[in-house]
């Protein structure tokens, strides 16, 4: 009930699933389960190409953010280098301490812009600085050929555009490498600080140095040189002030930066703001410059180095986690690797195992199948599971169980039914027997009947006779009455007419008793047709009663019974035949006995009646012999004698008219008896039939017997 309920829940989803299901039908278990992995790992593959994909844009952005942080690292150096070579041209003339100096730096800048060189010569052309450092190279070669010409005033402006051009190269380095903006607010500041505000911190000190410098060295300060320096001056501040927010931010949001950074970050702070102080007492808010040269040069080199330490620790923090975001951009790649080399190694293993599992249980039931086909109905599926197969073992093995019902049922039904048939055999035999029997004596009762036809026949011949003399009698006794003058001449013909009378009445009593005794041999032999009719009632009955029996056997033995159940309707059709036969054959042997009855009285009274007229005659015949002694008394004798002649005469008459009953009863026995024993012959070929079609059905049910045999039960 739950599977049907079950059934019934999900059946609005079964034209949802129809196509899919069409599709699973004409494949093999192996076909359906790599059709439903490539299904599942099609969209898992694609998803992880997506992620893959995006992790490699996620690694491939840092390694450039590395390469731009690595180029500039290249570049930086030689910004700071361009810085403090400006510084020492602020006055038009230089000592030979200051030439030495200058030529060492010129050192410096020629290694850095020989790093600068490969470096852009591999990847410039890539990132799009090439034509950028052609104008830096270009404008440093111009300063440097020109250093003993160039004044103070050009030096500075010719610097400053070199260290514009560097600048300018340094942004597009950071606009190609992705150095500009970033998701993460730690990352931003960082990079931010690194790439754009450290360095241009490192610009605007330099430039300060060098302004003040020439300040210094030109002596007066008008209020335009104090502006241009207080401007200077505030823009320093804002730019360290900022670049001190952004890397508290960025160690704020990265806890493990702040040993890293924080005595960078107060080292810079504390160098800038004692330069910027010491420069606005000093230069700016006075009247007269008190800062010397020397100490104007110590302010801004600790500055300057303060903040490249900065520089430097913010810079390797950012490489840092550029490098350890490319190390988890890799262990994530490879944890990816792994899990779905995992999850496919894992899902084909379950689907193989699920495809042994299912293989196993089908492979099961095939064998079962196999032995249960061959006949061994005791064999059940074992399926160790829990799913859907466990339902088609067990109705599988329900199936096995009601086949083995079935099997035992028809092997029991088909022993009944060979005893049945042997039994409706010996029945058919016996029935068969007790028709001949019948047969034999209907035959016998047929010629009974014909004899009995032809005594009735002569009896009654003999009656007519016999009232034809009576008759006679009548007209001589009234012949005598009339002319009782000749009775003594007609006295000896009359004496030897009444003698031949009761040699007659003798001759008609002793037919009459003959008639008896054939008519209650009539009667006795149809006490045996009804005894023998009834016998063969009897047996009709059990015939129908054992064509029931057969046709309720043919019914539980199902399509093999067919046959024999269409033979037992024959069977029970020709009993119910044979039944209402022998019903009629008994109604026709009784109405034969009533009217054998009907004779035997109507015999007994002629008898009787025979008797009176012989005794009748002997009288006469004494009445002859007085009539010789006594004419007298002839007349009154002869009245008596007609009367007698007359009562004999209406006796006669009526034993006439019972022997002719008597004839038409012995050719109705002789008819029905002809009926009957054709019937019993029509009868006795049925039950060779019965008998032809319980061997038949004998032999089918030990030939299903033998079948059922096979099985193992």
């Amino acid at each position: 009930m739950k599977r049907e309920r079950r059934s019934k829940s999900i059946s609005w989803l079964n034209p949802l699933f129809a196509p899919g299901v069409a599709v699973m039908k004409r494949l093999t278990y192996l076909m359906k389960f790599l059709l439903i992995g490539i299904l599942l790992l099609v969209p898992l593959i694609a998803v992880s190409a997506l992620y893959v994909t995006n992790n490699g844009e996620d690694r491939k952005i840092h390694q450039q953010e590395l390469e731009g942080m690595e180029y500039l690292g290249k570049i930086e150096p030689l910004l700071t280098l361009f810085v403090e070579h400006r510084s020492w041209f602020t006055a038009d003339t230089r000592d030979a301490e200051q030439t030495k100096a200058i030529e060492a730096v010129q050192q410096q800048i020629a290694s850095a812009v020989a790093a600068v060189d490969a470096y852009t010569a591999q990847s410039g052309v890539e990132i799009g600085t090439d034509s950028d450092w052609k104008r830096v190279k270009q404008g440093w070669e111009e300063i440097q050929s020109s250093t003993a010409e160039l004044s103070a005033t050009e030096s500075l402006s010719w610097h400053q555009s070199l260290i514009e051009d560097t600048v300018a190269m340094m942004t597009t380095v950071r606009n190609k490498k992705h150095l500009v903006l970033d998701s993460d607010l730690s990352n931003y500041y960082l990079k931010n600080n690194a790439t754009k505000l450290l360095p241009q911190l490192l610009v605007q000190q330099g430039e300060l140095q060098a302004y003040a410098k020439y300040l210094l060295y030109k002596g007066d300060l008008d209020d335009s040189d104090r502006k241009s320096l207080s401007a200077l001056l505030s823009a320093i501040e804002i730019t360290s002030q900022q670049i001190a927010q952004e890397t508290a931010a960025a160690i704020t949001e990265r806890a493990e930066l702040k040993e890293a950074l924080t005595t960078p970050l107060n080292a810079s702070t504390g160098a800038t703001g004692a330069m910027v102080a010491s420069v606005t007492s000093s230069m700016v808010n006075t009247f007269s410059v008190t800062l010397g040269a020397e100490d104007l040069d110590g302010l801004l080199t600790s500055a300057i180095d303060a903040n490249k330490q900065l520089l430097a620790g913010e810079r390797d923090a950012y490489t840092g986690i550029l490098h350890e975001a490319i190390d988890d951009a890799d262990r994530e790649l490879l944890l990816l690797l792994v899990v779905m080399i995992m999850i496919v190694l894992i899902a084909l293993y379950f689907f193989v195992t699920f495809y042994i599992s299912v293989r196993r249980h089908v492979i099961e039931l095939r064998n079962v199948s196999e032995r249960l086909a061959a006949g061994d109905l005791t064999v059940r599926a074992s399926l160790a599971t829990k799913d859907e197969m466990k339902d088609i073992g067990v109705a599988f093995n329900d199936m096995a169980q009601a086949f083995q019902r079935m099997i035992a049922a028809s092997k029991q039904m088909s022993v009944k039914v060979v005893e049945a048939s042997e039994q409706l055999a010996a029945a058919s035999a016996e029935s068969a027997s007790g028709s001949e029997r019948v047969a034999s004596v209907l035959q016998d009762i047929a010629g009974g009947a014909v004899e009995q036809n032809e005594a009735a026949m002569t009896t009654s011949r003999a009656m007519e006779e016999m009232a034809h003399g009576i008759d006679q009698v009548a007209a001589a006794s009234m012949a005598a009455s009339e002319s009782a003058a000749d009775a003594e001449g007609e006295a000896g013909g009359g004496m030897q007419t009444v003698r031949a009378a009761v040699a007659q009445m003798g001759a008609i009593g002793q037919s009459v008793g003959e008639s008896a005794t054939v008519i209650g041999q009539l009667a006795e032999q149809g006490k045996q047709i009804d005894a023998i009719v009834k016998f063969i009632s009897e047996i009709a009955s059990q015939t129908s009663l054992l064509a029931l029996n057969a046709s309720i056997e043919a019914a539980r033995a199902g399509e093999h019974g067919a046959g024999f159940m269409v033979v037992a309707s024959e069977v029970k059709h020709l009993a119910e035949q044979t039944k209402q036969s022998t019903g009629q054959i008994i109604g026709v042997v009784r109405s034969i006995h009533g009217l054998s009855e009907q004779a035997l009285r109507a015999i007994d009274q002629g008898v009787a009646e025979t008797g009176k007229g012989r005794t009748m005659m002997e009288q006469t015949e004494s009445a002859f012999h007085r009539i010789l002694e006594t004419v007298r008394h002839a007349a009154n004798q002869m009245q008596d004698v007609s009367a007698a002649s007359q009562q004999m005469s209406a006796s006669t008459q009526q034993v006439a008219s019972a022997t002719g009953q008597m004839v038409n009863v012995a050719a109705s026995a002789k008819s029905h008896t002809q009926e009957a024993s054709a019937f019993s012959e029509e009868q006795l070929a049925i039950m060779e039939e019965i008998s032809a079609s319980s061997e038949s059905l004998r032999m089918s049910a030990l030939e299903l017997e033998r079948m059922i045999d096979r099985f193992k039960v």
